[in-house]
């Protein structure tokens, strides 16, 4: 039977310098307010990396990173 929590971390395209660019104090502060959907389609564009929102959010998730997006404001 396979371990597919290893399995994940084995085969995941985000590794290395990505992850590093990803998990930068200067990447998340300016990706703040952009959903999961938004940030892939930054991420393309800014490194020319394809990913899914479903490993984006698994990669944010194992690395204990909120990426809520806040969508009401109270004054």
């Amino acid at each position: 039977m396979n371990n597919f929590k290893k399995v994940w971390l084995i085969n995941t395209k985000i590794k290395g310098p990505i992850a590093d660019y990803l998990l930068s104090h200067e990447v998340l502060t300016e990706w703040a307010g952009l959903s999961l959907r938004s940030r892939v389609k930054e991420l393309e564009a800014q490194v020319g990396l394809k990913v899914n929102v479903k490993t984006l959010a698994k990669f944010y998730k194992q690395n204990k990173v909120s990426n809520v997006v806040v969508k009401y404001q109270y004054q």
